[in-house]
């Protein structure tokens, strides 16, 4: 079954000077906290290395080196270097903790981050081209990929009855198309009868 893992710079402040044309997101910043201008962010990776001292991460198009950082269960408190009020913190509320996709962690087989499954083609093991995944939701049990269709979008689940093939090289899944999945033209009775 295809699993996601929860994910997974130059100078303080200073503008990333890489093109970040793929990151990842490994938080999202929830609040300020306390008053030398820290932060408390959700945590979206497993990779709880990535949240080290020295370390840089990418917030709203700048880069900041980790001063400091605690994890507590599902948060991380952290200093970022040149964030030092409380109110510059507050500028950041809401925005995501990023590093770049080539800094990826290897993900174990059969495993994929969820960078690597959007923007996907889906096609289904007839060869029919189903659209194209424009997002992940996440439900506890397993994934669901939203495609992108001619007519609207399907909803389809990251589970082996479905999911039959990925391949990140060529950006194509292969996924079996059982009773009742699909709500379009291309799913259910009617086009097994038409195939007839």
């Amino acid at each position: 079954m295809p699993r996601h893992p929860k994910d997974d710079r130059p100078q303080e402040g200073a503008s990333a000077s890489e093109a970040l044309s793929e990151t990842i997101v490994v938080g999202r910043v929830a609040a300020p906290w306390g008053t030398g201008g820290a932060i408390k962010a959700e945590i979206a990776t497993a990779h709880l290395e990535r949240f080290e001292p020295g370390r840089l991460l990418h917030v709203g198009g700048f880069s900041f080196a980790i001063e400091s950082s605690r994890v507590r269960g599902k948060h991380v408190y952290l200093k970022l270097q040149s964030v030092d009020t409380p109110e510059r913190a507050a500028e950041l509320r809401g925005l995501d903790l990023e590093v770049p996709a080539s800094q990826t962690i290897p993900a174990p087989e059969d495993t994929y981050y969820h960078f690597q499954i959007i923007g996907m083609r889906v096609r289904t093991t007839r060869g029919d081209l189903l659209g194209v995944i424009e997002s992940i939701l996440q439900t506890g049990s397993n994934d669901v990929y939203v495609v992108r269709t001619d007519y609207g979008e399907e909803l389809i689940p990251a589970i082996d009855d479905v999911i039959v093939s990925i391949d990140t090289q060529q950006g194509d899944m292969v996924i079996e198309p059982v009773e009742g999945l699909l709500s379009g033209p291309r799913g259910g009775k009617a086009q097994r009868e038409e195939d007839r």
